[in-house]
């Protein structure tokens, strides 16, 4: 048993119960689960389904491994901001989740209730494991493409002009099939030249889209491509991106906030040197992580989780404390490079140093919680492998 419902029944699972005939279906509610690929499958659930319970369902059905293997969460939409998702936790039960979204809403509307509009719920990649690459399933690996192919059109993703149109190419032919299938002189809704244009917008990133002889590119592109099945294209596609080392890692833009007190000259050149790099990128991924120019996604710094020494919010600041290998680290970029022997002995006799970063409060929430469950998730695989060794 999961034990007592926290909050009473919402209205969608009231009119569930109502309409639903018992006999036809092996669960009382069900709802759709939707995907990077605008696919979505309809999961049943009853009052007492732990979300925990609901994902092993999702993953039963939709050809999906555990988590622990996989990497993905569930996540739900929020009532009132548009663009913002939440991580739902896996011990609450999804019943008590629906019944809590609709009781913001209705807050927020002042007692009013939207009945078309219900929960949406989203269910990705949240942890890139690529350890466990090798045994993806189809599934798995047609939703990584669509979700990558999200960081490239939104510039988290470095792209050649090239290679935006090798990329886009293969999701046009993902989604439409052969090129011979269509004849750019039909008046019908799929001639050549709406597909291209809804592709663009689609599967390329902006700063693209006024290339001269784009579309001839493209179309030649797509033509080559005839006959490539689908599984086909996913592999090329994988492979292409999967070059990229931080490929999957989640990329946060934030701003360094120099608040170092210049009571040593170590402290003085490590400001000279964030000055140079105000706004970056925060890279999360499996085992580092990585701070990266914001225009050539050069990595400035790499952080291994052994040397975290802190994290998290402080003062409306993301805080990030490294520990002294990474200061050493530090020492050897040209930027920092001096023959100065005191800055040198006072960089080394630093236990610590917290970079500050800017951000916003939900961000900052985004960066912490993946950090734990990436920092969690290896303490996981170490106990698995001793209980192997043990054995």
């Amino acid at each position: 048993m999961n034990g007592p419902r926290r909050r009473i029944p919402s209205r969608m699972e009231v009119l569930s119960i109502i309409q639903r005939n018992p006999y036809q279906h092996s669960m009382p509610h069900s709802i759709p689960v939707h995907f990077a690929n605008n696919s979505y499958q309809v999961i049943g659930y009853d009052g007492s389904t732990t979300v925990s319970e609901f994902i092993r369902q999702i993953n039963s059905e939709s050809g999906i491994r555990d988590n622990l293997y996989s990497g993905f969460a569930l996540y739900s939409d929020d009532p009132i901001e548009k663009d913002v998702e939440h991580l739902l936790d896996p011990s609450e039960k999804l019943a008590d989740i629906i019944s809590n979204w609709e009781s913001t809403m209705r807050k927020y509307n002042l007692g009013k209730f939207e009945p078309t509009k219900i929960i949406k719920l989203t269910y990705k990649h949240r942890l890139c494991l690529k350890r466990h690459f090798k045994n993806e399933t189809d599934k798995e690996r047609l939703i990584w493409i669509y979700e990558i192919n999200n960081e490239v059109i939104n510039n988290r993703f470095p792209v050649t002009y090239d290679l935006a149109i090798e990329l886009m190419s293969l999701m046009i032919q993902i989604e439409y099939g052969n090129f011979r299938n269509y004849d750019n002189n039909n008046n019908n809704n799929n001639n050549v030249d709406q597909i291209l244009k809804q592709a663009a917008i689609r599967f390329l990133s902006e700063k693209f889209h006024n290339k001269n002889g784009l579309n001839e590119i493209v179309t030649q592109r797509w033509n080559e491509l005839c006959d490539r099945s689908l599984l086909d294209c996913v592999r090329i596609y994988l492979n292409c991106t999967r070059k990229w080392n931080l490929c999957g890692y989640q990329l946060f833009e934030a701003n360094i906030f120099n608040c170092l007190k210049y009571d040593d000259l170590a402290s003085l050149y490590l400001y000279k040197f964030f000055r140079y790099h105000s706004t970056i990128w925060i890279a999360i991924g499996e085992d580092f992580i990585e701070l990266l120019e914001l225009d050539s996604f050069q990595t400035i710094l790499r952080i291994s989780y052994r040397n975290v020494l802190n994290y998290g919010y402080f003062k409306s600041y993301f805080t990030l404390t490294i520990d002294q290998n990474c200061l050493n680290e530090l020492l050897s970029l040209e930027t920092l490079k001096s023959d100065n022997v005191t800055f040198r002995n006072q960089l080394l006799n630093k236990h610590g140093h917290p970079i500050f970063f800017q951000l916003s409060e939900q961000k900052i929430i985004q960066i912490t919680t993946l950090i734990s469950d990436y920092i969690e998730m290896k303490k996981q695989q170490q106990q698995q492998q001793q209980q192997v060794i043990d054995n």
